[in-house]
């Protein structure tokens, strides 16, 4: 394994399984501070934060939707920094290398693109009062949360992670629970 260079050391569960990580594949966030316990608490989530790995030559990548917008970051940073656990998810249907670039290279277009503060509240005021979502899961919405940018990936390549229910409404949690995900491993 190719040495990393970054000031915090790494679990080392991470580091045994970083080499099994795949583009596409899922990384969940269980958060502590304040704003991740407020997610949690409102959706009734386990999960607070999602993100899609990604591999940028020889650099696992973490491709999240974070309050500053959409953006790409080192999975070693974001996986050390993080204050809670972190799990890798990954698809029970097998995914061909054509298609997880596809995911990657739609995942890249969206790079930049704000977070959607009012999706958030939405999500959660329709977790609240259990309001179902309309089925619409190839829609591209200027502004994203987490986890909808994660199921718009999935669903680009023709896996839905919720069934009958629109990307924008997608929870951490729901990621966890669809029948077409698995946990793989605890990262941290």
């Amino acid at each position: 394994m190719e040495r990393l260079f970054f000031k915090e050391s790494l679990p080392d569960i991470y580091k045994k399984y970083r080499g099994k990580i795949h583009d596409g594949d899922i990384l969940l966030y269980s958060g502590r501070k304040i704003f991740s316990r407020l997610i949690r608490r409102i959706t009734g989530s386990y999960y607070s934060h999602a993100g899609i790995a990604v591999w940028w030559h020889k650099r696992l990548m973490v491709m999240e939707t974070l309050s500053s917008g959409l953006s790409i970051r080192t999975m070693s940073r974001s996986v050390g920094r993080y204050n809670g656990h972190v799990d890798l998810f990954v698809s029970a249907k097998k995914i061909n290398e054509k298609r997880r670039l596809r995911m990657v290279l739609l995942a890249q277009e969206e790079l930049g693109k704000k977070y959607s503060y009012l999706g958030m509240i939405e999500t959660g005021i329709r977790k609240i009062l259990k309001l179902p979502g309309r089925d619409n899961p190839l829609v591209r919405s200027e502004k994203l949360i987490c986890s909808q940018f994660v199921a718009m990936l999935y669903n680009s390549i023709g896996i839905d992670l919720k069934k009958n229910e629109d990307d924008r409404f997608t929870i951490p949690d729901d990621i966890a629970h669809s029948p077409v995900m698995r946990k793989k491993y605890r990262l941290k």
